[in-house]
């Protein structure tokens, strides 16, 4: 019962804080972004090194990628440590609301990403916190009940929900984007 109230009330503040942005939408696909922020869940150790893979692809493509995952856990020793494109936050950086307060996070939300993809398939607060109010340009994540205030495009996990079939979808759905397909301010849904 208290967690779902820490829930309602963390959702209704981020999402008013989302409304006070005042944000330009900048369209961007794969060829035409040069700087890509990622965000994820780092508690489960197979989807780390799924990203691993899609970061060592980005870069091969001549793109600089910053991943920030969040790591269910208080206790980050458990899990995996920062690293120069790799940065983590725990639940042991979050306020009371689930906002993250962490140092990573806050460098992250300062970066001026051209493309900010949400790579976690299950609804996860403090990620959706970061994807809110983020300055990316362009901000592409799967669909939920409020997605439209995170995300600038939308992609449907559909059943199979894995991070896995979530990463090329979002590979496939973003190269198709063309800066002219989107009016400014507009939305794409796949």
């Amino acid at each position: 019962m208290m967690d779902k109230l820490k829930l309602t009330l963390g959702n209704y503040l981020l999402h008013r804080e989302i409304r006070k942005q005042n944000r330009k939408v900048v369209v961007a696909n794969l060829d035409t972004a040069h700087f890509i922020g990622i965000v994820y869940n780092a508690t489960n150790p197979d989807d780390f090194k799924l990203l691993k893979k899609f970061v060592k692809y980005l870069k091969k493509i001549g793109k600089r990628v910053v991943a920030l995952g969040y790591i269910d856990d208080k206790d980050p020793k458990n899990h995996l440590n920062t690293r120069l494109e790799f940065r983590f936050f725990t639940k042991k950086e979050l306020n009371w609301v689930s906002k993250p307060e962490g140092l990573e996070a806050k460098n992250f939300l300062d970066e001026h990403f051209d493309v900010l993809l949400d790579l976690s398939v299950e609804y996860c607060h403090p990620i959706k916190y970061i994807c809110g109010l983020s300055k990316a340009g362009f901000k592409v994540g799967p669909k939920d009940k409020y997605s439209h205030l995170y995300y600038d495009m939308i992609i449907d996990p559909g059943f199979n929900r894995t991070t896995e079939n979530f990463i090329s979808n979002i590979d496939m759905y973003i190269k198709m984007v063309n800066s002219s397909d989107l009016p400014s301010g507009g939305q794409a849904q796949k």
